[in-house]
């Protein structure tokens, strides 16, 4: 049952995209949300978040006629505090929850009814621990399939109002005792329940959301079952629409800060906070010109590069300027191995003032799965260039975390071994450094040796810088 109702979901993802180039285009929305959220069995135990939930989503609409397809995703996660009148209390849980729906909207002169099919994923990860009266904890995974069915209406004064009942088709919670040593993992399906729902559009921007979740007793497993439980969240969520100045093709990158940028493959946009109703200003500042890949943007505060088909560029402000022009362009354009230049990422070390991009090269005429085997590296600080060999499947820019005396020890159990100067701010944490995932599919931090995951990883640069490409 539950894998032919995944199959349902997935068909109707794809029946939705097939309908956006049927009929109109879909429009979308993102917005943000925080909320409050709280589990309980009655008489049993609880789980609550102290602080709120974050999150972000989707929701798009697509016309047909004068009714929709709708969709809805969204994205959570928080931390909760588990507490029992039996087992004790433990504090700061990380929690995660996913929530998909998709359904067909009529629409009626006062009023819209809707229907379709939901999904509704959550993850608590508490286990590996022990409550305040000793006992062991575990985590715990919910998922319930549910058939959402609604009507919207405005008030008097035009806001949309939102109502939706969610019968439960089908769902279980698995609770991962193997955290406790001597248990076992158990699954228990529970079949029975509902949940309800309403949203009070405040503005064009925001609304007030609060749902609710009532599901009956599980089936029983080894001895052990779910009580009925109920689940409440309420919470606030933001969201804006706008159309996009211009036909740049899709959008590949956008980066943020003081001022964003919009990449599409043919066009760069700018996107100023300016508040009120419109909430950004969008402006274009390249017509003809934007990003072949997403992955070939990356960002040092202000400073935005990126690689296009006719060569490498820096956005300051409304100017795009060329950096790589002429030599370097012609170098990388003859070096690249054109059969996988969908392998190009690129990433910023501003610690040293570098914008690089790992690519795939065409002098290894043995390399025909597309391994990425050089880097090309602007220094914006000397607009200087050079390259580098180092084999990796991608590159990023990344925070390092603090390190204390006894930590060292996940480095290298000797100091003799470990290649970074003890008096640098590496070690006070905090600093962004250029980082790689290796062929291998390990992380490192490009020349220097760390612990991650419990195995190790070194992938170190061998540079070219005393022979400089503009030079």
């Amino acid at each position: 049952m539950k894998q032919n109702i995944l199959v349902v979901v997935f068909l109707l993802v794809g029946t939705s995209s097939l309908l956006a180039n049927k009929y109109n285009r879909p429009l979308t929305s993102t917005f943000f949300e925080f909320y409050s959220y709280q589990y309980d069995e009655p008489s049993l135990m609880s789980k609550a978040s102290k602080l709120p939930f974050l999150g972000f989503g989707l929701e798009y609409k697509i016309p047909v006629n004068r009714n929709n397809f709708i969709g809805n995703l969204r994205f959570n996660v928080g931390r909760t505090d588990y507490s029992s009148v039996n087992t004790g209390n433990s504090y700061k849980d990380n929690t995660i929850r996913l929530n998909f729906e998709q359904s067909y909207q009529l629409q009626f002169n006062a009023f819209n009814l809707y229907s379709g099919l939901g999904v509704r994923w959550l993850y608590d990860k508490s286990g590996g621990g022990q409550t305040t009266t000793g006992h062991g904890t575990y985590d715990r995974r919910s998922v319930y399939f549910y058939l959402p069915i609604g009507l919207s209406f405005s008030d008097a004064v035009g806001t949309p109002i939102t109502g939706q009942i969610n019968i439960l088709i089908k769902g279980h919670q698995k609770s991962f005792l193997a955290d406790i040593v001597g248990f076992t993992d158990i699954k228990n399906e529970q079949n029975s329940g509902y949940g309800l729902s309403i949203d009070y559009k405040v503005s064009s921007r925001s609304e007030i959301f609060l749902d609710y979740w009532e599901i009956e007793k599980s089936n029983l497993v080894q001895g052990y079952y779910e009580p009925a439980n109920q689940t409440w969240e309420a919470g606030v969520s933001s969201s804006d629409t706008q159309d996009l100045p211009g036909s740049g093709g899709q959008v590949v990158a956008i980066t943020s800060g003081e001022v964003g940028y919009v990449f599409r493959e043919d066009q760069i946009i700018r996107m100023d906070f300016v508040g009120g109703n419109v909430v950004f200003r969008f402006s274009v500042i390249s017509p003809n010109r934007g990003a072949v890949y997403g992955q070939t943007v990356c960002q040092d505060n202000r400073q935005v590069f990126f690689y296009s088909s006719d060569g490498f560029f820096q956005i300051n402000g409304d100017q795009v300027l060329p950096i790589g022009a002429e030599k370097v362009n012609r170098f990388f354009d003859g070096d690249l191995n054109k059969a996988y230049t969908d392998r190009i990422t690129a990433a910023v070390d501003p610690f040293n003032q570098l914008a690089m991009w790992l690519y795939p090269s065409s002098q290894d005429t043995a390399n025909t799965t597309g391994i990425c085997d050089k880097i090309i590296i602007y220094n914006y600080a000397t607009q200087k260039w050079s390259t580098a060999d180092a084999s990796a499947s991608t590159i990023f820019s990344q925070f390092v975390g603090a390190y204390t005396v006894e930590t060292m020890d996940l480095l290298s159990e000797n100091l003799d071994q470990i290649n970074i100067a003890l008096d640098t701010d590496f070690w006070s944490g905090g600093q962004r450094y250029l980082g790689a995932i290796d062929n291998n599919f390990k992380a490192a931090i490009f020349s220097v040796l760390i612990s991650m995951v419990s195995f190790y990883a070194i992938l170190r640069l061998t540079s070219h810088d005393a022979v400089y490409l503009n030079d």
